[in-house]
């Protein structure tokens, strides 16, 4: 059954690919923000996102930061306790909080790169770009963000409809990750469902947290929700569970 829990699970499943994936010396990219997938998979990268989304590990570390969301990510780069974090050769980033990125680089040997100069970046270290790589992923992304708008129109509870949304991105496997937004989406009618839109840079650790009754949520500026001690601007925080 695909829920809440299924892909709350999915992440944890992540932690074992992608470590598999780093033992066969396949190139893992961790990204934050709105990166263009179908890209780095041209590339034969595997994207993961990496952005912490819990609270347990604060007892790994001091409280450096005022931010829930820079303070776990923060630790796990430090003790590298997040599988996630250690299989990604590098970290690309775009549209994205400028106080977490700063906050982050450095902490690691790892290289923060802004999309806009990956191409040459991969370019220099001998990666080859296949245009059918690149294409067939951006068939299939393309689907998946379809399916996804599809389900925003039905009366699917937003709470599942949100780790859809973001949590999906956590199987690596492109053919796995349709086939699981296939089997959502049969649940479901069209019925032109009207949402309110929540913004929020860090979605992936606050979910739970957000309110409302049929709300879309969606990567912005203009912030509606935020974890907990986020410098930038938002009306609502939200604390990371520990």
């Amino acid at each position: 059954m695909v829920n809440v829990d299924f892909f709350k699970e999915l992440r944890r499943d992540a932690y074992v690919k992608c470590m598999n994936h780093f033992i066969n010396g396949d190139s893992v990219a961790g990204i934050l923000g709105s990166v263009d997938e179908a890209f780095l998979r041209g590339f034969g990268l595997i994207p993961i996102p990496i952005l912490s989304t819990d609270g347990y590990i604060f007892e790994f570390g001091g409280k450096e930061f005022a931010c829930d969301a820079i303070n776990s990510t923060a630790i796990y780069m430090q003790t590298d306790k997040c599988p996630l974090i250690f299989s990604s050769k590098f970290i690309v980033y775009e549209n994205y909080c400028p106080l977490l990125i700063e906050s982050l680089k450095g902490i690691n040997k790892k290289d923060f790169i802004l999309f806009s100069e990956l191409n040459q970046y991969l370019k220099v270290r001998g990666y080859n770009f296949s245009d059918n790589l690149y294409e067939k992923s951006k068939e299939i992304l393309d689907y998946i963000d379809k399916k996804i708008n599809f389900l925003s129109k039905t009366n699917i509870n937003s709470r599942l409809l949100s780790y859809a949304k973001f949590y999906s991105a956590y199987e690596t496997d492109l053919e796995k990750r349709k086939e699981i937004i296939d089997e959502l989406a049969e649940d479901y009618e069209f019925e032109d469902k009207k949402r309110e839109i929540f913004y929020t840079l860090c979605p992936y650790g606050i979910l739970d947290g957000i309110k409302g009754e049929d709300y879309d949520v969606v990567i912005g500026e203009n912030q509606e929700y935020a974890p907990m001690g986020c410098a930038l601007k938002h009306k609502n925080n939200i604390s990371y569970e520990v």
